[in-house]
């Protein structure tokens, strides 16, 4: 099953609550590049758009991927519908709880022809089938200020993939992530943003994140109900490992930069892995391209009491 590593570079992957919780309208492409220096290596390519429908506190989002693993070939689509409760609005803090249901569509194709005969599998059919599998998400954030929380599921339904061998694979079970995010506002327009995630299947397969942006905004304020500055330029560190039942270990530290100028954004990360397989990989890359669409950007546009959250963690 995909694992969204990409979200550091789009939170709506980690959660679909987050789907259109800020102003404007989101494009963006993501491609992962794994484990250069071997051939054949897994590439995923990610197309999202997240926003806002008008003046209404619900967000619509979806996205589109192609993960391409050795004989594994899958192409998903998720699409999203999010709604953002107002719990409170002052000048410049709003409270507010989202929640979101996604549904997950995914088309696998294994490619078991090219597969040694030499000696006889029986788990192995040499052929090339294909299966369609739909799939479940929710998802609930809470931000106020500077603070989130959140937690979100994944396959909510239980299913098994008819690909493979229920002998040999177990049914894919439900994971769940646990997240919390605070924005730290420094002088001069600097801003630290520290992310922790937990990621849990509840059978012994767990995985822990900790991670954090260093920002800085510049450029004349645009004037509004919030004030803020068309261009910005961070630095971020992330952490991962982990938590199995008595496989407890490192697996890699990223580094990652990324810039925005006006509607345009851009992001580089790398993972530097901390396996053994690291000896024979040069490392994995990320990179993402964005433009971000507002209609009006000297209004109000979280007039008529729809929440608008403007931070991103």
């Amino acid at each position: 099953m995909p694992v969204h590593q990409q979200y550091s570079f789009d939170n709506m992957l980690l959660n679909p609550a987050f789907t259109g919780i800020g102003e404007g309208t989101s494009v963006k492409l993501i491609h992962r590049q794994q484990w250069l220096g071997f051939t054949g290596a897994p590439h995923t390519s990610t197309f999202i758009i997240n926003g806002r429908t008008g003046s209404q506190p619900v967000g619509l989002g979806a996205f589109i991927y192609s993960d391409i693993n050795g004989p594994n070939k899958t192409i998903g689509v998720q699409a999203s519908f999010a709604y953002h409760l107002l719990l409170a609005s002052k000048r410049y803090d709003r409270t507010i709880l989202s929640f979101a249901l996604s549904f997950h569509g995914i088309y696998h194709t294994l490619d078991q022809t090219g597969f040694s005969q030499d000696f006889y599998d029986p788990i192995i059919t040499y052929t090339q089938r294909s299966v369609f599998l739909p799939d479940f998400n929710a998802g609930m954030v809470f931000t106020m200020k500077g603070i989130m929380a959140g937690i979100s599921a994944d396959h909510l339904i239980p299913f098994y993939n008819k690909l493979y061998d229920i002998n040999v694979e177990s049914i894919i079970p439900t994971y769940m992530n646990f997240h919390a995010g605070y924005v730290l506002d420094m002088p001069r327009n600097v801003k630290i943003k520290p992310l922790i995630n937990v990621r849990t299947d509840y059978k012994a397969h767990s995985q822990l994140e900790i991670g954090g942006k260093f920002s800085y905004a510049y450029g004349k304020q645009i004037k509004s109900r919030f004030l803020r500055n068309p261009n910005e330029f961070w630095i971020g560190l992330n952490y991962r490992q982990t938590l199995d039942y008595l496989n407890s270990a490192p697996l890699c530290i990223q580094p990652a930069f990324g810039f925005k100028i006006g509607s345009f954004s851009f992001a580089y990360q790398f993972d530097l892995g901390l396996t053994t397989i690291q000896r024979y990989s040069y490392g994995t890359h990320q990179v993402m391209i964005g433009l971000k669409f507002i209609s009006n950007k000297v209004v109000d546009i979280g007039r008529s009491g729809v929440p608008i959250f403007n931070e991103e963690f």
